[in-house]
C-alpha cells in the first residue's frame, strides 16, 4: 500500500493522485476567459485549479464544489458536488 509522504495536504475535490495543496493554483487570465459566465458570477474570487488533474474547483473553507475540468482550449462543466 503506497503511503503519503507527510506534510503534504491533499486539496483537490476529485481525490486525484497529484492533488495536493501545492499542486493547486488560481486560474489565469486567459483560463478565465474559457469558464462559463454563469459561475464566474458569483465564484470569481474562490476558484481554484488543480494542475494534476485540470479539475476548476470552489473553495471557501472545508466548503468544495467542483465546477468542471479544464484540458487546453475546453471547458467541461460537472454538476458534482464534493464537500
Amino acid at each position: 500500500m503506497a503511503r503519503r509522504p507527510s506534510g503534504l495536504i491533499k486539496a483537490c475535490p476529485t481525490k486525484c493522485i497529484g492533488g495536493y495543496a501545492h499542486s493547486q493554483r488560481s486560474l489565469n487570465e486567459e483560463q478565465l476567459a474559457r469558464i462559463p459566465e454563469d459561475i464566474l458570477g458569483w465564484v470569481k474570487g474562490y476558484l481554484r485549479y488543480c494542475t494534476y488533474c485540470d479539475a476548476v474547483w470552489e473553495g471557501r473553507g472545508s466548503f468544495k464544489k467542483l465546477h468542471g475540468f479544464l484540458k487546453g482550449e475546453k471547458f467541461t462543466p460537472s454538476k458534482g458536488f464534493l464537500g
